[in-house]
């Protein structure tokens, strides 16, 4: 077995974009539930940006939830494996790979 070139590309806009989809040959969607991600993002703009958590949930309902269900949301179709963003990703990418019978070099 030899050493193959492997990129990884992170984002929340890569599986929908087809100028990427192209290049990409396995596709890993993180889907979180919406009130965790909400949680996440009031406690992050909470004391990285010093927002209330009033400001933060307007800002989600007004333009977070419609440009996810929109742009996001999507690559879960499209994507070879969905996975859960509730625990350690990496843990359910590798249970997932296993359980599979995958290998990827």
């Amino acid at each position: 077995m030899h050493p193959h070139p492997v990129i990884i590309v992170e984002g929340i806009f890569e599986l929908t974009l087809s100028e990427i989809m192209e290049f990409l040959d396995f596709k890993i969607y993180v889907e979180t539930p919406d009130d965790l991600r909400m949680n996440r993002r009031i406690v992050r703009d909470g004391k990285e940006k010093l927002r209330s958590e009033f400001s933060v949930i307007q800002e989600w309902q007004a333009n977070v939830m419609p440009t996810h269900k929109e742009l996001v949301a999507p690559g879960a179709v499209v994507a070879d494996l969905v996975v859960s963003g509730e625990g350690d990703v990496g843990e359910d990418i590798e249970i997932s790979f296993h359980s599979r019978d995958l290998l990827i070099v």
